[in-house]
C-alpha cells in the first residue's frame, strides 16, 4: 500500500488540478476553489482512519473531539460557571479522543469497510449535508465538497490497488483487491448496514439538482476546453449557461 506522503502528495495534487479547472471553468470562486482542493486532500486520507496507527485517524478524532466540545460547551454556555464549562469541554473531548477511539479500533479491521467506494459515497453525502447545514455552502456547493472528498478518496483506493502490483518482480501482492473494492465482500453484515447509512445519509443531503445541473451541462465542458490554454479575455463571450446565473 502507499504510504501517508504518497497519498497526501497525490491527493493534494489530484485535487489542485480539478479545482483549478473549477475555477477556470467559472465554477468554482477563488475561495471555493480553495476549499474544494482541501476537500479532496482530506479525501485522500480518511480511507486510513480504519489503521489502528495511522495519523488520519488520530488527526480526525482529535477534530471530533474538540467539535464535540465546542457544541457540549454552546449548549450550555447560558447557564454553566465558567469551572463547569473547563470539565464538561474537557470530558467530552475525552470521551471522544480517547474512548470512542479506542472502540473505533476493536471494531474496525484495517482495508474493511472503509477502503470501499460505499464509505467513500457516505463521506460525499455527510460532508454535503454539513456543507449545506452548518457552513451556508448551498446545495450545488456542498454537494461539490462533498465530490471532491470522494474523489480524493477514490485516489487513495485506486494508489492502495497499484502499489499492490509489484512490478520489479512482476507478481501481485497478497494485499491486491482489498483497497478498490464496492463494499467489504468479507463481511456482508458490516457492508450491509454500511449501505443502510448511506441510504439514510442521502436523506439527510440537500438537493442534488443544482450540482448535477452543472455536471450534465454540455457548456461546463465547453469553458473547461476554451480556458484551458487561453485567458478568459482570449474565449468567447456565449450568454453564461443557467447554473452560473444562479450561483447556488
Amino acid at each position: 500500500m502507499a504510504n501517508f506522503k504518497t497519498h497526501l502528495g497525490v491527493g493534494a495534487a489530484t485535487s489542485g488540478l480539478l479545482a483549478t479547472a473549477c475555477l477556470g471553468a467559472g465554477i468554482a470562486e477563488p475561495a471555493e476553489m480553495a476549499g474544494l482542493a482541501v476537500a479532496g486532500t482530506i479525501g485522500a486520507l480518511l480511507p486510513d482512519v480504519d489503521s489502528d496507527y495511522s495519523s488520519p485517524m488520530k488527526a480526525m478524532f482529535t477534530a471530533l473531539g474538540l467539535i464535540a466540545a465546542a457544541l457540549m460547551v454552546f449548549s450550555v454556555s447560558q447557564t454553566a460557571p465558567i469551572l463547569e464549562l473547563w470539565i464538561i469541554a474537557a470530558v467530552s473531548y475525552c470521551a471522544v479522543r480517547y474512548a470512542i477511539c479506542s472502540a473505533f479500533k476493536t471494531f474496525t479491521v484495517h482495508r474493511g469497510i472503509f477502503h470501499s467506494l460505499a464509505a467513500a459515497a457516505l463521506f460525499w453525502l455527510l460532508a454535503a449535508a454539513a456543507g449545506d447545514r452548518w457552513f451556508g455552502l448551498g446545495p450545488r456547493m456542498a454537494w461539490a465538497t462533498g465530490f471532491f472528498l470522494f474523489a480524493g478518496y477514490a485516489v487513495h483506493l485506486v494508489l492502495d490497488e497499484l502499489f499492490s502490483v509489484d512490478l520489479m518482480n512482476s507478481r501481485i501482492k497478497r494485499s491486491f483487491g482489498t483497497a478498490l473494492k464496492v463494499v467489504d465482500y468479507r463481511n456482508w453484515r458490516t457492508s450491509a448496514a454500511l449501505v443502510a447509512v448511506v441510504i439514510a445519509a442521502f436523506a439527510l443531503a440537500p438537493d442534488p439538482q443544482p450540482f448535477f445541473d452543472v455536471i450534465r451541462d454540455r457548456a461546463t465542458y465547453e469553458r473547461i476546453a476554451e480556458r484551458f490554454l487561453r485567458s478568459d479575455e482570449n474565449t468567447s463571450r456565449k450568454s453564461p449557461p443557467s447554473w452560473a446565473r444562479s450561483r447556488r
